[in-house]
C-alpha cells in the first residue's frame, strides 16, 4: 500500500519521538544491569545495583523518605493550588489579576536562589525570621531557632511555597472551563457557598484534581535543588540526592544509581499513564473558542479575607525571599545583615569572572536554540495530533509519547540520555567515536532541553489550536494549498502569541534548571545554574547569592511577558471569526 506524504510525515514524527523518549528509558533499564559506565567498551552484567539499592537499610530509608515526603508535599501544594485557582477564577476577590500575575512569576523564578533566600531567613542561628522572633519574644531565652530550615519541616515548607504555583497553573484552566450551571442550581436551592464548593465544585473537579496531583507528585519526586541544599546538611536523603551522590564519586557507582532510577521511573510511568488514560479523552474537548465567563461567587466581606490570604502568599513566595536574597547579595557574610557589612564586592566579583560570562553565554545559546527549534517542533507535533487526518493509532501514539517526559524525573532523564547517546557504542560500535564529541557538548545540552519541556510545549500549542475553527483551513485546502502551506500562512499567524509564550517557557526552563544538566556538563559547557551551584558548594556563598539575584531579576520580565502572551493566546483564536 502506498503511503501518503502526510502519513509518512506522521510515521517519521512517531519514530523521532520513540528515539527521543522511549529509547533513553530502555537504555536506563539496560544500564541498571551493567557494571561499567557508559563510555566503557566492555560489558559486565550484574545485579549488584539492585542489591545495594533495595537491600541496604540506609537506602530503604532513602526510598521511604522519597515516598512520604513527596506525598505530603504533593497534597499540600495541590491543595494550596486549588484554593488559589478557585479564588482567582471563581470569586470576586479584589486584585485577582495582580495575584495571578505574582503566582506566574513565582512559577518561573529559578529555584536555587529562592532556596538560598530561605536559608538566609530560617537558618537556626542567623536566619532573619528567627532573629526577629527571638527579639520579639525575649522571654523565651532562645539562643537559636525556633525554626530550622535544615530539617524535614524546612524541606516541606520550602517545597510547598515554591511548587504550589504549579498546582495553581494545573487547576486554573479546569476552573475556568467548568460549567457553572450546577453551582448556580445549588445556590438557588438554598445551599451555602461552602456547601456548594464542597458538594458541587470539588466533585466536578475530581478528574482535574487527580490529574494535577499525579503530575505534581511526579515533578516533586524529581526535585533536587531543595533537597540538596536543605536535606544533605541534615543527612536527609531522597532519591535524587542519593543518585547524585552515587554519580559524584570516583569511580561513579552507575549500577546503584541506575537501579534506583529505574524503579522510581517505573512508578512514575505507571502514574502518568494512569493520568493519561483517565484524562486523555477529555483534555482537548473541554477547550473551545466559544467559552463563557462563569458567574463569580460573591463573597461579601469575606472577599477581603481572601485578598489578605492572597497577599500573604505573595509575601511568602516572592517579596520576603527576594528581599532576603537581594540583601544577602550586598552582604560580606551571607546571613549577617548589618549596615557596616554592606558591599558591592560580590557583584564586582561575579561580573569580572570569565566563568560567569562563559556560562551565561552558554545558557543563552542553549536556551535560545532549544526554544526556537522546540517552538517549531512542538507546533508541528501538536498540529499532527489535533488537526491532521492521520490515522487514529498514529495520533494516539504521538499524544502518548509527547506525554512521556512528564513521567521522567530530570536526573533520570539525564541518566537515560547519557547512556542512550553517549553510551551508544555499547549497542552500535560504529557510533563509539561519536561519544567523546557528544559528551559535555552544547549540542547535547540542546537535545536534552528539547525533550524536557515536550509535554508543556505540545499542550500549550494544543490549547491554542483547538480554539480555532476549521473554516479557514478547509477553505485553504479546497483551493489546493498543502497542509504545510496552510499551517505556515493561516494557522501560525493566528497562534503567534502561543508561539512566543512557548519560546519563553522553554528558554526559562533552561535558565532555571539545574538537575537536568548536572550530570551532562563539562567545564566548557557550564550553564549559569551549574556555575551558581558550584559557587555555593565551593564556599563562595555571597557570590552565589549575587548570581541568584541577577537570574531572578532577569526571569521576572520574561515570566510577565509569557503570562501576558498566554492570556492573549486564549483570546486570539476566539476573536478570529
Amino acid at each position: 500500500m502506498r503511503l501518503t506524504r502526510g502519513t509518512t510525515a506522521g510515521i517519521a514524527l512517531l519514530v523521532l519521538l520513540v528515539i527521543m523518549t522511549v529509547y533513553p528509558l530502555l537504555t536506563l533499564l539496560y544500564g541498571s544491569f551493567v557494571k561499567e559506565g557508559p563510555l566503557s567498551q566492555t560489558t559486565t552484567f550484574t545485579l549488584s545495583g539492585y542489591k545495594v539499592a533495595y537491600l541496604r537499610p540506609d537506602n530503604l530509608i532513602v526510598l521511604w523518605n522519597t515516598i512520604w515526603l513527596t506525598a505530603v508535599r504533593t497534597v499540600l501544594a495541590v491543595t494550596i493550588g486549588i484554593f488559589l485557582a478557585w479564588m482567582v477564577t471563581r470569586t470576586d476577590t479584589p486584585w485577582r489579576r495582580f495575584i495571578e500575575i505574582c503566582i506566574w512569576i513565582s512559577l518561573f523564578v529559578p529555584l536555587q536562589p529562592m532556596v538560598f533566600a530561605w536559608i538566609g531567613l530560617l537558618s537556626k542561628k542567623s536566619g532573619l525570621l528567627n532573629i526577629f522572633i527571638r527579639d520579639m519574644l525575649p522571654f523565651l531565652n532562645l539562643t537559636e531557632g525556633p525554626f530550622n530550615i535544615y530539617s524535614y519541616g524546612g524541606i516541606i515548607w520550602t517545597t510547598v511555597l515554591l511548587w504550589s504555583a504549579s498546582g495553581f497553573v494545573l487547576m486554573s484552566p479546569a476552573f475556568r472551563r467548568m460549567d457553572a450551571a450546577m453551582e448556580e442550581a445549588g445556590r438557588m436551592a438554598g445551599s451555602s457557598r461552602l456547601d456548594v464548593f464542597l458538594r458541587v465544585t470539588l466533585p466536578l473537579m475530581k478528574p482535574a484534581v487527580l490529574g494535577a496531583s499525579i503530575l505534581a507528585f511526579v515533578r516533586i519526586v524529581g526535585s533536587f535543588e531543595i533537597e540538596v541544599f536543605l536535606g544533605q546538611p541534615a543527612n536527609i536523603y531522597v532519591f535524587t540526592t542519593k543518585v547524585y551522590d552515587y554519580l559524584n564519586v570516583m569511580p561513579a557507582r552507575y549500577p546503584e544509581a541506575m537501579s534506583m532510577s529505574t524503579v522510581i521511573q517505573i512508578i512514575t510511568l505507571l502514574l502518568v499513564f494512569t493520568q493519561w488514560r483517565l484524562l486523555g479523552k477529555t483534555q482537548y474537548t473541554s477547550i473551545t473558542g466559544k467559552g463563557y465567563v462563569p458567574r463569580l461567587t460573591k463573597l461579601g466581606n469575606w472577599r477581603y479575607l481572601m485578598l489578605g490570604l492572597g497577599l500573604v502568599y505573595i509575601l511568602l513566595t516572592l517579596v520576603l525571599p527576594f528581599g532576603a536574597l537581594a540583601a544577602g547579595s550586598f552582604s560580606k557574610v551571607f546571613g549577617v545583615y548589618q549596615t557596616n557589612l554592606l558591599t558591592l564586592d560580590n557583584y564586582r566579583r561575579i561580573f569580572s569572572d570569565s566563568t560567569i560570562w562563559s556560562s551565561l553565554k552558554n545558557t543563552i545559546l542553549v536556551g535560545g536554540i532549544a526554544a526556537t527549534v522546540g517552538m517549531v517542533f512542538y507546533s508541528l507535533l501538536s498540529y499532527a495530533i489535533t488537526r491532521s487526518n492521520l490515522a487514529r493509532p498514529i495520533r494516539r501514539g504521538l499524544d502518548l509519547l509527547s506525554w512521556l517526559p512528564y513521567s521522567v524525573p530530570p536526573i533520570t532523564l539525564a541518566l537515560g540520555f547519557l547512556w542512550a547517546f553517549i553510551g551508544a557504542g555499547a549497542f552500535f560500535p560504529p557510533l563509539r567515536p561519536l561519544a567523546p564529541l557528544l559528551y559535555g557538548s552544547l549540542f547535547f545540552m540542546v537535545i536534552v532541553s528539547l525533550v524536557r519541556p515536550l509535554p508543556l510545549g505540545v499542550r500549550t500549542m494544543n490549547a491554542s489550536l483547538l480554539q480555532l475553527g476549521n473554516e479557514l483551513e478547509e477553505c485553504s485546502r479546497i483551493h489546493g494549498a498543502s497542509w504545510m502551506h496552510t499551517f505556515r500562512h493561516i494557522v501560525v499567524p493566528l497562534i503567534s502569541p502561543a508561539f512566543v509564550s512557548t519560546w519563553i517557557f522553554i528558554f526559562l526552563g533552561v535558565w532555571r534548571d539545574l538537575v537536568t544538566y548536572i550530570l551532562l556538563y563539562l567545564p566548557k559547557s557550564r550553564l549559569i545554574s551549574i556555575t551558581m551551584f558550584e559557587y555555593w558548594n565551593g564556599g563562595q556563598v555571597e557570590a552565589a547569592v549575587a548570581i541568584g539575584t541577577v537570574t531572578v531579576l532577569a526571569a521576572i520580565p520574561l515570566a510577565l511577558l509569557a503570562q501576558w502572551l498566554g492570556a492573549r493566546a486564549e483570546g486570539t483564536a476566539s476573536q478570529a471569526y
